[in-house]
């Protein structure tokens, strides 16, 4: 019995100190948070697993993943109250504010040092990531309009296909010509078919477009709406626009399903998981192909821009070699150096990838994208986005472009001065 008694004894205290153990060691281990917005299923769920892997990789280390949909205001919040995530995902208008406000971490001297970043990183991450000669992340993804059109409106027109190369593309009198040809009216006279979709609202897809039409829409020093080359291109549009060949303003995801639903017969959107957006349930590549934008007139290439958000840390972060670790490793994950198309897509490559798409990255891409800077301001993408939509829709004379680009001039010298004020 005393025996007994003794082994029941011997077996909870070794119970315990498992116990113990295992709790030191959970204890043991340093948390990270990281924090980002909904980029869609398929690169929420990217995300998830990229965490894991990064756990995998560090036993040492926990990764809590704080997800928010009012991501801005969240962040800004968690940072006034000293609270901050250690790595976290910046927009193209936040990550230059809170790099000039002093709330980032300064990765200069850890990027130039890390050769293992330096034998892999592309030229442009660093037109993308530096502000006034200093890093303070990277892009965790390189996005770049391009056009996607039915193949089988094109075969009933007699067009050949779009060229994926820039600098062969379809000179603006071709790509007019054809959109005159895919244009279809119904008996009652309106359209049951346009030429091309854009979100005319959204300047990643309209933006690149001005841009291919010889418009240095967007730089480091704001967006052109009103110079005489801007004028001539947005009533270009208005003018394709009033015949149907230019369809009207819808959402994002609205103008994209104007191509599988048949409405459209061109489309410009980003090269974001394509096969998900645009080939439905059958995920098939056949109706469909890939294309470089059109020369504007007058050029003999064509041209878009290339841009992504950035993964950051935080300047109070508690860890931060951990945090640079874990930038670093996402970052070259979402990179896809091993895969068919590296630097574009995600990760995706074999069946995943559309077979126009790795040819379109390396005739196109990197070769004919100018990459935005990222700079103080970007948020007035959206006043010079309505007024171009609308002109286009003749819903205002040009005059309005001139208005508007001496209102968004204004704000946004207003915002620099504000921001350099707060680093006094």
């Amino acid at each position: 019995m005393l025996k007994n008694a003794r082994s029941r004894s011997l077996m909870l205290l070794s119970t315990a100190l498992l116990i113990a153990a295992l709790s030191l060691s959970a204890s043991a281990k340093t948390t990270l948070t990281f924090m980002q917005w909904s980029l869609g299923e398929t690169m929420d769920a990217w995300w998830a697993d990229t965490l894991e892997a990064f756990e995998r990789t560090h036993d040492d280390v926990e990764v809590v993943r704080v997800f928010e949909t009012g991501f801005t205001d969240r962040l800004m919040a968690m940072i006034a109250g000293g609270t901050p995530p250690d790595v976290f995902l910046a927009r193209l208008d936040t990550y230059p504010k809170l790099a000039l406000q002093g709330q980032l971490m300064d990765i200069t001297d850890r990027i130039e040092k890390d050769a293992q970043l330096q034998a892999v990183m592309l030229p442009q991450d660093e037109f993308r990531s530096a502000i006034d000669g200093r890093w303070y992340g990277l892009g965790f993804k390189y996005g770049f309009a391009h056009t996607y059109y039915n193949r089988n409106f094109f075969d009933e027109a007699g067009l050949p296909p779009m060229p994926v190369s820039g600098a062969n593309p379809w000179s603006w009198d071709e790509f007019v010509d054809a959109l005159r040809k895919l244009t279809r009216r119904g008996a009652d006279g309106g359209f049951e078919r346009w030429g091309v979709s854009t979100a005319l609202g959204s300047w990643a897809r309209t933006g690149p477009l001005l841009q291919t039409m010889g418009v240095d829409f967007v730089t480091s020093d704001g967006f052109d709406i009103s110079s005489p080359t801007a004028v001539r291109a947005i009533e270009s549009l208005r003018d394709l626009h009033s015949v149907g060949m230019v369809a009207p303003y819808a959402s994002v995801g609205n103008s994209r399903r104007r191509l599988p639903n048949q409405q459209a017969a061109i489309t410009i959107d980003l090269d974001t998981d394509p096969h998900g957006l645009h080939a439905g349930e059958g995920r098939s590549f056949e109706w469909y192909g890939l294309g470089a934008l059109p020369a504007g007139e007058g050029a003999d290439t064509s041209t878009t821009y290339m841009f992504g958000e950035n993964i950051t840390i935080h300047k109070d972060s508690p860890n931060p070699d951990l945090a640079y670790e874990l930038l670093k490793f996402a970052a070259m994950r979402a990179w896809n150096i091993d895969g068919d198309v590296p630097f574009l897509y995600n990760g995706r490559s074999g069946a995943g990838l559309h077979p126009d798409e790795p040819a379109l990255a390396e005739q196109f891409a990197f070769t004919h994208a100018t990459m935005v800077p990222p700079f103080v301001g970007f948020e007035l993408q959206a006043p010079a986005m309505q007024a171009v939509r609308h002109v286009v829709e003749g819903r205002e004379a040009t005059s309005y472009l001139h208005e508007t680009q001496r209102i968004i001039d204004a704000d946004f010298q207003q915002l620099r001065e504000e921001i350099l004020q707060g680093t006094e």
